[in-house]
């Protein structure tokens, strides 16, 4: 699948190893091999087609190869945002962000690849990175924050199965 993607030249110029916007990302363990996954700006491509509205769309599309098998991908859908609050972002429009790089970008533009029944995806992960509450200024540890952000919306979206 990733040297398929590679050979895609009309995503050859989304490709990108920068997973920060505004200060929130991703960190990618060393020791994964370089050559075992890339990264695809989606929120770039959509900007750079020239369509009359831009839809919303996720940040980025990460495809790693299963380390233990070489024909396993693993795919991660990334959205990140910095805003001041919660009221910043509503759930509706998260969803419609992962819903479009899923049913447009994974099916649509790219189901040939993504659709491809010769790769075998046994992993398929939606992240919604963000501080709305801006807990880790506040120097709050891991369990504190997940204690904090119980009943909230960032949970409710977190707990959604919606694809």
């Amino acid at each position: 699948m990733l040297n398929t993607i590679k050979k895609e030249n009309s995503l050859v110029t989304f490709f990108t190893d920068y997973l920060l916007e505004n200060g929130y990302g991703v960190i990618i363990n060393k020791n994964m091999p370089k050559d075992s996954f890339l990264t695809i700006n989606i929120d770039e491509y959509y900007h750079y087609q020239g369509l009359p509205q831009i839809p919303a769309i996720a940040d980025l599309l990460l495809v790693a190869n299963e380390l233990a098998n070489n024909n396993c991908y693993h795919i991660y859908i990334i959205e990140m945002k910095n805003i001041k609050s919660p009221k910043g972002f509503t759930v509706k429009n998260i969803y419609a962000k992962f819903e479009t790089a899923i049913e447009d970008f994974m099916k649509k533009r790219y189901g040939y690849i993504f659709l491809n029944k010769s790769y075998k995806i046994t992993k398929c992960k939606l992240f919604f990175i963000s501080d709305a509450y801006k807990l880790k200024e506040k120097n709050y540890t891991e369990e504190e924050i997940n204690s904090f952000i119980k009943l909230t919306k960032i949970e409710f979206l977190q707990n959604m199965c919606p694809f």
